[in-house]
């Protein structure tokens, strides 16, 4: 029987298995990264089952990771680089961010719709000139994934 391809899908399934304390989902993916030998099956001292990623499973992050960076477009380098130039004049900046926007107008025709609708629209780059300080937390921004806010002066 010949081992089961490896997709996208077992590769997230992986990492979160990774980052995660491993409790077993028992579902075709997780059978497909066993037989791959990528996960393996540990049991504690008190008789619970939990997964860790092997060695090989390992690799096969690291070449996922690699192989997503090197895919990375020319666009993508430059929201990034956007993104840094503005961080370092002292303003907020957030890359792929998704929001909920009500759309209309031309957006309806374009998008045959009969009227406005909120739809998911994700910003390459998101900038903000003024941050909201709150009092003594000057540099804290809660929930805001790879936001910067400088130190007040």
């Amino acid at each position: 029987m010949p081992e089961p391809a490896v997709t996208r899908r077992h590769l997230t399934r992986l990492r979160q298995v990774y980052r995660s304390s491993g409790w077993p989902c028992h579902d075709p993916i997780e059978v497909d990264l066993r037989v791959a030998g990528l996960l393996e099956a540990v049991t504690d001292a008190e008789g619970r089952e939990t997964l860790r990623v092997t060695p090989t499973g390992l690799r096969a992050l690291s070449a996922a990771h690699a192989d997503n960076r090197a895919s990375r477009s020319a666009h993508d380098d430059l929201v990034m680089r956007i993104a840094a130039q503005v961080q370092r004049e002292g303003r907020v900046a957030w890359a792929g961010l998704a929001l909920r926007a009500q759309v209309n107008g031309a957006w309806v025709q374009a998008m045959r719709v009969s009227r406005s609708c909120w739809q998911l629209v994700c910003l390459a780059v998101c900038l903000s000139r003024h941050a909201l300080f709150a009092q003594g937390h000057e540099n804290w921004a809660p929930g805001l994934s790879g936001a910067y806010l400088p130190k007040r002066r």
